[in-house]
């Protein structure tokens, strides 16, 4: 495929999908804008990024074929076994609801399990820097007191105080940079996902 802008490729995808319902085919465009998207933000040139989705004829030929559209003769050749493919479907749902209901909740507990393992590490840096930080202001203020009855003692808390804020300073730059990265991951997560429901609903 010759390389081509995003304008040009929505353009010509528009003019081989001319033969689905309007909200089908903005459907189709936001898929792909939002894959365009992706790869930009990763450091993708636009024509690299729209090279990569491949043939638009084949792009187009995929989408009217998941919609029920012959590519041949753009008819539509769902409309026929539609009231039939819903009743199989709902039967279906309904045997095999032991089966698919476990495999969901399965799947539900497995993206919780992942999302409080993301967030171990927010709460771990947070909670040690907390901690440091409550040590160096104790050490801090108890140098005070120590200094009026031994000196080199309390310049040695005073010492350990400054330390302790140090780790702790250490530590809240490890959770803010932490929460950058595991935020940033959760929302290219639910992008990903976003993006499939969205493909499989154009």
């Amino acid at each position: 495929m010759n390389k081509v802008n995003k304008e040009q490729f929505f353009n010509e995808l528009n003019k081989l999908l001319k033969a689905l319902p309007d909200k089908e085919r903005n459907k189709a465009n936001t898929y792909y804008n939002e894959i365009i998207n992706d790869y930009i933000e990763d450091g993708m040139a636009e024509e690299i990024a729209i090279e990569k989705l491949g043939n638009i004829q084949s792009i187009a030929d995929e989408i009217l074929s998941d919609n029920g559209i012959n590519t041949d003769n753009g008819i539509n050749t769902n409309k026929g076994s539609s009231v039939g493919s819903n009743i199989l479907i709902g039967t279906l749902l309904v045997l095999g609801f032991p089966l698919w209901g476990s495999l969901l909740l399965a799947g539900a507990l497995l993206l919780l399990s992942f999302y409080i393992i993301l967030f171990c590490p927010i709460i771990l840096f947070g909670s040690i820097a907390i901690a440091f930080l409550a040590s160096s202001i104790l050490c801090t203020v108890t140098a005070l007191f120590i200094f009026l009855e031994n000196i080199p003692y309390g310049i040695f808390q005073l010492g350990a105080g400054i330390i302790v804020f140090g780790l702790s300073i250490i530590f809240g730059w490890l959770l803010v940079s932490t929460t950058k990265s595991i935020f940033k991951l959760y929302s290219l997560t639910w992008k990903k996902v976003l993006a499939l429901f969205k493909k499989r609903g154009a």
